[in-house]
């Protein structure tokens, strides 16, 4: 089974924040079926923020350091990102909303500059 999640949001229709990462997802998936289920949250809420850094950003950077023979559980490179992130301490359900802004830009640079990810 794979699994991909990626941001969006509705304006004038719906705008995907990674259509290229869709575009993969889909073309390594052709002939296959699945079930797509879209969570709406209020802007700027941390239920927002958490959904963001658990469904998108730690996946992709467990991905992105699979390329270098690392494997991470999503725990474990939880644990490692709130470890490394300046600024931000204690478990990652404590986190309130600037903590957690801070950790989600951490580890979209992150992701750039160690893995080659790019996190939209």
């Amino acid at each position: 089974m794979n699994k991909l999640s990626l941001t969006c949001s509705f304006a004038n229709g719906l705008y995907i924040s990674n259509k290229a990462e869709l575009d993969e997802f889909i073309r390594v998936n052709k002939g296959k079926k699945g079930i797509i289920e879209v969570t709406t949250f209020e802007e700027g809420s941390t239920e927002l923020q958490k959904s963001k850094f658990l469904k998108v950003i730690i996946p992709a950077l467990i991905r992105g350091s699979e390329k270098f023979g690392d494997r991470y559980s999503e725990r474990m490179m939880i644990e490692y990102v709130i470890r490394n992130c300046p600024g931000v301490e204690g478990e990652f359900e404590d986190l309130d909303k600037p903590e957690l802004s801070l950790l989600i830009d951490w580890c979209i640079q992150f992701g750039a500059e160690h893995l080659g990810v790019i996190i939209k």
